[in-house]
């Protein structure tokens, strides 16, 4: 990899394991029982963190193996780490990891990161034998899978599946004592932020805490851990003198850099660099607000596939290369579709300011099996990017996927409601949605998904709120029970018009269609300022940024390649 994986938490002592990997399926499903973690003779090589279905794999197979082993042999030489932790960024869906022969543990869940620590797992010479057995089960609809097809090949809305490793895989070294985590709360009222980190370390031991602004030092600060924890509220000097100029925002992307210092007897165990914004994302009056000011948004849907390499970026350079495309664009907002997304990519939405929306990949039935996978990754995904300053909203549900009975089924409503009430307890800066587009319980903003390409037919049904309310899509905005409450209006999916020129043929898909270049942009022109009119709704989210294989209705090609003029697009986003 070209950069640090944890753009939000970063050591220096740490060691990429991307790479070449030994690699084999195992249909029968007998690498366990005949022990190939011990020893096995593998027949592949695979490029990690790219899944065996993409080409930058180096194989390139779209056949259904559901059981990959994965190997890598290293010595660290010269390492003097009481604690090694080998980390995964994600690996669909259940993970099982060896090291030297002795079993890490486990992990369950497609999208989420997990680590072992395997300190103890060491050989005397230094060498480190990892093995990977990831089990998927691709035509489950139990699983929250997201757009990954369930059907054996890609079509429609669905695409080529992933099965392992596809986040990279690293080692970090650090003393016995660490700094665990640490979670920012900011308060643009109050103007402090309030940092709690979580700490293994004796009573007694100290957490210096550096805040600079451009270079310039606000806060320096050292503190006492009790019981592992630390809670600590700082000021956070003038700020926002220039009229908000040092809060984060679309247009003004300010951060604060922060460094950790871990201190046990006065000496130096444990160095974290980190970073948060000072932003606040809010309902005042009605008015979905930034900072306290009403907020237009201009969202593009992104579902974060790459040209042959599926959903690992293959760069750090490729990741903000799209969020400045995005921008470019004239949108301000991003909304993250069936995907937890790297950490970089979010990385770069803070450093070059890009509001998120965060939805989760959803499964597509409903059962206790599909509510605990959901939920589980849930917990894991808002704990890990809640320190991002561009995420102001949550999205666990998308129209009704994993809860298709939710407009008479009362089991599936109290999920839906479940998934509200908890993301709000865990964090309650952000909006939140119940279930995005249609069929809502309660949700902080009323969200629709309208296809319809006739824009008359369009200007009039966003004229009124009853013609809204009745619902596009032949789908009821809100389930029985359930009522608008004023709640601002997005229309949070639309256009998805289709135009391709790679000649895929019949299998092309989108919503609706131009036959050529210059049909196409007038028609993408003339929907989104059709959309801007209605003085009902706050803000929409066109999809989407890019064809996806056999789905056509990008704005760019699969390759990045602009299928219209991108000044005339930015000219109209940035017209409202």
């Amino acid at each position: 990899m070209d950069f640090y994986p944890r753009p939000q938490f970063e050591r220096e002592k740490w060691l990429d394991l991307d790479g070449i990997w030994s690699f084999d399926f195992d249909d029968q499903r007998i690498g366990i029982e005949k022990k190939w973690y011990e020893a096995h003779e593998y027949s592949k090589e695979i490029k990690v963190p790219f899944v065996y279905q993409s080409g930058e794999s180096g194989i390139n197979s779209q056949e259904t193996h559901d059981c990959v082993w994965y190997n890598k042999v290293i010595t660290l030489a010269d390492v003097e780490a009481p604690r090694i932790l080998l980390h995964f960024g994600a690996s669909d869906y259940y993970t099982k990891v060896w090291v030297n022969n002795q079993y890490c543990g486990d992990h369950q869940g497609g999208h989420t990161p997990f680590s072992f620590d395997i300190s103890h797992q060491l050989a005397a010479d230094g060498q480190v034998k990892i093995d990977v057995c990831v089990t998927d089960r691709s035509t489950d609809e139990e699983l929250p899978r997201g757009k990954q097809n369930f059907k054996g090949k890609s079509e429609g809305i669905f695409y080529t599946g992933t099965t392992g490793i596809w986040q990279s895989v690293w080692l970090e070294f650090t003393e016995k004592e660490y700094i665990d985590s640490v979670h920012y709360k900011t308060d643009t009222i109050t103007n402090k932020v309030t940092i709690a980190a979580k700490i293994q370390a004796d009573d007694g031991a100290k957490l210096g805490i550096k805040i600079a602004r451009e270079n310039e030092v606000l806060v320096e600060n050292v503190a006492t851990i009790k019981n592992n924890c630390l809670n600590i509220d700082f000021e956070i000097p003038d700020f926002n003198d220039h009229h908000y100029g040092f809060w984060w925002s679309p247009e003004q992307p300010n951060l604060y850099d922060v460094e950790f210092t871990l201190l046990v007897e006065d000496r130096v165990v444990d160095r974290v660099g980190s970073y948060f914004g000072m932003r606040t994302i809010s309902i005042e009056h009605q008015l979905i607000c930034l900072n306290h000011m009403p907020f237009y948004t201009k969202s593009v849907l992104y579902q974060g596939y790459y040209p042959n390499s599926l959903m690992t970026a293959k760069s750090d350079e490729e990741l903000r290369r799209d969020v400045e495309l995005i921008k470019e664009m004239g949108f301000n907002s991003v909304r993250l579709h069936q995907k937890y997304e790297n950490p970089r990519f979010l990385y770069w939405c803070d450093k070059l300011g890009l509001m998120v929306w965060g939805e989760a990949p959803n499964a597509y039935s409903f059962s206790p099996v599909s509510a605990e996978g959901l939920l589980q990754e849930w917990l894991q995904v808002v704990n890990r990017d809640i320190n991002h300053p561009s995420i102001c909203i949550w999205v666990p549900l998308n129209e009704s996927w994993g809860i298709p009975k939710i407009k008479n089924s009362l089991e599936q409503q109290s999920f839906a409601n479940t998934m509200y009430y908890l993301t709000k307890a865990l964090d309650s800066t952000r909006l939140v949605l119940s279930n995005d587009g249609w069929e809502h319980t309660i949700s902080d903003i009323c969200t629709i998904h309208d296809y319809d390409a006739d824009l008359e037919r369009l200007a009039d049904r966003y004229d009124s709120l009853e013609s809204i309310l009745a619902g596009p899509q032949e789908r009821r905005i809100y389930v029985d029970g359930y009522e608008y409450q004023q709640e601002p209006m997005i229309l949070s999916e639309f256009g998805g018009i289709a135009f391709e020129e790679a000649g895929i043929g019949e299998e092309a898909w989108g919503y609706s269609g131009a036959s050529s270049s210059q049909e196409f942009e007038e028609k993408v022109l003339a929907i989104l300022s059709t959309v801007q009119a209605s003085e009902l709704l706050q803000g929409y989210c066109y999809t989407q940024f890019n064809d996806l294989e056999q789905e056509v209705n990008g704005l760019l090609t699969m390759e990045r390649e602009p299928k219209l003029n991108i000044a005339s697009l930015a000219r109209v986003n940035q017209s409202r």
